[in-house]
């Protein structure tokens, strides 16, 4: 039989991905998004007109690491002078020999002169790389090993197979202890395992209807009971409805159930053929993270945290409650430091478990970076490079590693999640409940408008109230740093490239920290505290940057003569005299600056320091609006509110934004509860 050439491993290529592609992704070494533009390039690649880099590009890094870590374990050694597999000039190579293979018009399938094919097999590429990892020639035995495993898909499968339950040894209780009180009530009886499909004519949308009338404390029970019944079908015979479970899930979501999370977080601890059977799908695949993220309370983080902690369980598992974690600060921006704290314990208690304990899975490292970027959880960017100095990376969802990480920390897009509803994904797949119930609705759930509404529909100005204060931070209450001399500091807060001036003056005591003076920056401006924040002193060409987002989470790493912990510094160390000035940042993304400049020193008359908001002028910009630039185009737009592009900005933004309200009460009330 003539040896197949690249093309036709290509072609075989295209037919895997078609069958395993949900495997793929669920193990990690594709995302979702990766294997569609993998599967979509390929059919590029045999339609275009030319073979101009077509493949090439999708050729990412994560697969690379698949294949690498299969040749190493095929091989079973690595080579000393290459510890690493994502060692850069390796993976360099592969890229040329990829490249210099793709570059030859294999299209029209050219042949030198001699007859030989021009393009060298798929067989001849993972030897050469092999052969670059073990440092010598491959053996016929080894080569003949190499070529049987990859042409075959069932044992690429099998591989994955086996890296996922590599370390599992989790050992399930038996579930009917979980069922001894009580039974599932009609109608949630009908989701028990195997009722569902004797159950004509299924109607999730009555079936919520009827739930509705239900107390909270019921419907949490009996939904823990059906997600228990259903891992004790499993455990019985593992034939399940599906369908059952998914629904059990949706409903859990969908009023809310904080209570259920001990059953899902159970769910997760499921073995692979579980986990493959119920969301194995790819449009199902991040369902588990959508209903935790909609579930969970910020009590609840603790919970989570010894989950992520505790030994013998799936990657999968752990990715999709690290997703969930990483979506929280979206559905709640209150959330954020807390996330950011979740991730800094995480980090800290795997970084020295290292590589050789059953713990440490670089498919869930990269799914807490990703959480990192999506989390804004710059302060942790020190301990983060220590994970890609030490350790291997696969680039799933961080494909640029390091550099990705320091290239998006600072403005990641809050959320980790493509699809926000577990629900909805269900029911998209079950195809159950109202066809039409999303049809015009985004992702985000928001009521959408077409072009028609726009163009000719009917507009109401007054639909719309003008903004209200919605000044908000995280940890209000100021925090002072024992001092013999404290002195009345009057401050004047200017956001910086905007006119007229937006600006706030404030009365606050020398020894208060730079932590909690941007909590009364933040609550005197008017922000909502969904973004990182820090201080920015100059020295001459030296910078300090002073972190005050996290006080000084557990694991905080200081850059020495660069970052430090703003809880442990004061404002009067870093402003010593009338005129000195420092930098407020706010928003990395959106790159809000404050100049916060000392105006005045005095002394208290009596025993009592406050922190005061004394005076301002304008409103804060809305959150999110894109800086300086948006800021200033929504001002122009709201000059005529009816234009179209006025409706939609008014649409995004839910209210009428007049640039000169400043609610000063309103806000002297919040900054006044800095002083609890």
């Amino acid at each position: 039989m003539a040896k197949e050439t690249f093309l036709e491993q290509l072609e075989k290529l295209g037919d895997f991905l078609e069958e395993h592609g949900a495997e793929l992704v669920n193990r990690g070494v594709l995302s979702r998004k990766r294997s569609k533009e993998l599967d979509q390039h390929i059919m590029d690649y045999f339609t275009a007109d030319s073979a101009d880099d077509v493949f090439c590009t999708s050729m990412c890094r994560s697969e690379i690491f698949y294949l690498l870590d299969k040749i190493e374990k095929k091989i079973g050694k690595r080579s000393e002078t290459s510890p690493g597999l994502m060692n850069d000039k390796l993976t360099g190579q592969f890229y040329r020999l990829v490249v210099e293979t793709l570059s030859m018009d294999i299209m029209d399938g050219q042949e030198e002169d001699s007859g030989e094919d021009v393009l060298p097999d798929f067989d001849s590429l993972i030897h050469q790389i092999a052969e670059s990892m073990k440092g010598e020639k491959l053996t016929d035995d080894e080569k003949e090993r190499l070529g049987a495993a990859f042409a075959d898909p069932e044992t690429l499968s099998q591989w994955m197979s086996d890296f996922s339950m590599e370390h599992y040894h989790y050992h399930c209780p038996d579930y009917a202890g979980f069922l001894q009180d009580g039974e599932v009530d009609t109608p949630l009886s009908g989701l028990l395992p195997h009722q569902l499909a004797e159950t004509e004519n299924f109607d999730y949308d009555r079936l919520v209807s009827s739930l509705e009338d239900w107390q909270h404390e019921k419907t949490a029970a009996q939904l823990t009971r059906l997600v228990y019944s259903h891992l004790k079908a499993w455990q019985d015979d593992p034939c399940p409805d599906t369908d059952g479970l998914l629904l059990t899930l949706a409903l859990i979501e969908h009023f809310q159930v904080s209570e259920c999370l001990p059953a899902v977080l159970e769910m997760l601890r499921q073995d692979y053929d579980f986990m493959q059977m119920y969301f194995g799908d790819i449009c199902l695949e991040d369902v588990p993270a959508a209903v935790l993220s909609n579930i969970v309370e910020a009590d609840q983080l603790p919970v989570l945290l010894d989950f992520m902690k505790e030994p013998g369980l799936l990657p999968e598992s752990k990715s999709q409650v690290a997703l969930a974690v990483g979506q929280l600060p979206k559905r709640d921006g209150r959330m954020l430091l807390q996330v950011q704290r979740w991730l800094a314990d995480v980090l800290n208690y795997y970084y020295p478990k290292g590589e050789d304990s059953d713990l440490f899975d670089g498919i869930v490292l990269d799914k807490l970076f990703y959480c990192c970027i999506h989390a804004r959880a710059v302060a942790l960017e020190p301990l983060i490079a220590k994970f890609y100095s030490a350790y291997m990376i696969p680039p799933s969802m961080v494909v640029d590693g390091m550099d990705g990480v320091k290239e998006d920390i600072r403005d990641g897009e809050l959320g980790t999640l493509e699809d926000e509803s577990g629900e909805r994904m269900i029911l998209d797949v079950l195809s159950y409940g109202d066809d039409d119930s999303d049809a015009c609705r985004n992702p985000d759930g928001e009521d959408e408008l077409d072009d028609e509404d726009w163009d000719g529909g009917p507009f109401d100005l007054s639909d719309y109230d003008f903004q209200d204060y919605e000044g908000w931070a995280e940890n209000p209450a100021a925090v002072y740093m024992p001092s013999v001399d404290v002195k009345k500091y009057t401050l004047r807060i200017k956001l910086d490239h905007i006119r007229p001036a937006i600006w706030r003056k404030i009365e606050v005591p020398s020894n208060i920290t730079l932590a909690s003076l941007a909590s009364v920056i933040l609550l005197s401006m008017g922000w909502c505290e969904t973004h990182l924040h820090q201080f920015v002193a100059k020295r001459g060409k030296a910078v300090d940057l002073y972190v005050t987002s996290i006080h000084n989470p557990k694991g905080f790493q200081a850059v020495a003569g660069r970052y430090h912990d703003g809880g442990r510094v004061t404002v009067g160390e870093i402003l010593k005299k009338v005129k000195d000035k420092v930098t407020f940042e706010y928003d990395y993304g959106d790159g809000w600056e404050h100049t916060v400049t000392l105006t005045g020193i005095a002394d208290y008359a009596g025993s009592e320091k406050q922190v005061t908001l004394l005076d301002g002028k304008r409103a804060c910009p809305p959150e999110d609006c894109g800086g300086v630039w948006g800021y200033q185009e929504i001002c122009e737009l709201m000059k005529d509110p009816a234009s179209q592009d006025a409706r939609e900005r008014l649409e995004w933004l839910g209210y009428r934004f007049d640039p000169e309200r400043f609610q000063l009460e309103k806000a002297q009330r919040a900054v006044r509860g800095c002083n609890r």
